[in-house]
């Protein structure tokens, strides 16, 4: 295996580069970044070698064109990640909208230059499958629930996944669900726990890049406590104009805090929305949350159920679009709200999904009927997680209203 020694040509050029510049009162930060992008191509050349480098969170280097002499950072760097032979450049970020447009934009320096790949969470499957594996690592024993809350809290993200399994498993031999909660509480609201200090991060540099502090703290607090809210609740609740919430709320979608479903915003993130929310309410000190506050987070921990819920029904649009051939949105208008509306060949298409574990019921169905009234030509359709009561099954077939397996 070649390894690069001190003596190589292109590294001590680069290494004496920096020194002479550091020592300058005012170093050409522009030299520096365009001699360090061009050294990987030149040290393969030397080496004979070939290199795959990834730089993760790359949206941080917008941050450079703070500096008057660079100004455009990606058009300086554009050239190295274009002309290379023996080099391969990986790019990665959290900020998903921000990292979009710096790669798909018509007016970005490095459009079209990337292919895109999306990394999605783990499936449940997968995720009680890591569980698992962190479980037998502490030689600890956890029924399935205790793993199926874990994902329900963490949706399947998997540094959240890890560190709460690691941390409950190494405390616990044989967690109950209290010691579950108080993992939760201890790595999301300990100053220096993992999943604590990764929240701060992404929040602070969020709000940073946003701007508006004031204003965009007291709308991601408001979210925080109420998820899928409307802008005028949003702005009836923190007193400021519509005008304002509504640019806070543009700055805050910018950089992914945020999403818009129909016309309702929420935290995208339902681990980083709990540490708003205890660090805003809780004082964010894990040692004086009280007992009542505890049992809140308790009752929050339940809650991720139904949001687990709102997040498959977004799995399950894009599933529909591809077995029907058209396309189908989250339906709100007139207090009437409908989990997927498509239109084909002049005829609505609705589905109603209900992801929970309880089979659905009689007036389950006939709630879906009253609510599509409106809507000719229409076919009904249902999706229901846990099956249906036998009612249920009668009343569909009766009304030709069709059961959809996902």
């Amino acid at each position: 295996m070649n390894t690069i020694k001190p003596g190589a040509k292109s590294a001590d050029e680069i290494v004496s580069l920096f020194i002479k510049e550091y020592e300058k009162t005012k170093p050409d930060r522009l030299l520096l970044m365009q001699k360090a992008f061009e050294l990987p191509e030149k040290l393969s050349k030397e080496l004979n070698v070939k290199f795959i480098i990834m730089l993760d969170e790359f949206q941080a280097i917008k941050g450079l064109n703070n500096y008057n002499e660079i100004k455009n950072i990606l058009g300086t760097i554009r050239p190295f990640f274009e002309h290379t032979e023996n080099v391969m450049w990986i790019i990665s970020g959290s900020a998903i909208s921000l990292m979009h447009s710096m790669t798909s934009g018509a007016s970005s320096p490095l459009f079209e230059l990337f292919t895109h790949i999306k990394l999605d969470f783990f499936s449940k499957e997968n995720t009680i499958e890591l569980i698992g594996k962190i479980e037998k690592i502490y030689a600890a024993e956890s029924n399935n629930s205790t793993k199926e809350k874990i994902f329900a809290f963490t949706r399947g993200h998997p540094f959240y996944t890890f560190c709460i399994a690691d941390r409950l498993y190494s405390q616990s031999e044989k967690p109950k669900s209290k010691d579950l909660t108080t993992t939760i509480l201890e790595e999301i609201l300990t100053p220096n726990a993992r999943i604590y200090d990764h929240c701060k991060y992404v929040f602070d540099i969020s709000i940073e890049k946003a701007k508006g502090k004031a204003t965009i703290k007291r709308v991601l607090e408001y979210l925080s406590e109420n998820d899928d809210a409307i802008m005028a609740q949003i702005s009836k609740a923190t007193r400021m104009p519509t005008a304002t919430v509504n640019i806070s709320l543009m700055r805050l979608m910018e950089v992914d805090l945020i999403e818009k479903s129909g016309h309702k915003y929420r935290i995208c993130d339902p681990v980083l929305r709990f540490w708003i929310n205890n660090m805003f309410l809780g004082g964010g000190d894990f040692t004086r949350i009280s007992t009542a506050r505890i049992k809140q987070i308790e009752q929050d921990l339940l809650k991720t159920k139904t949001e687990l819920g709102i997040a498959k029904e977004y799995e399950i649009r894009d599933k529909l679009k591809s077995r029907f051939g058209f396309e189908f949105k989250q339906h709100l208008k007139d207090n009437i709200e409908l989990d997927a509306v498509g239109f084909d060949k002049g005829r609505y298409h609705i589905v109603e999904i209900k992801w929970r574990n309880k089979a659905t019921g009689y007036k389950d169905i006939i709630n879906f009927m009253k609510k599509t009234k409106g809507f000719d030509p229409v076919k009904l359709y249902f999706i229901s997680r846990s099956g249906f009561t036998k009612q249920a099954e009668s009343l569909l077939n009766e009304k030709n209203i069709d059961v959809i397996n996902v």
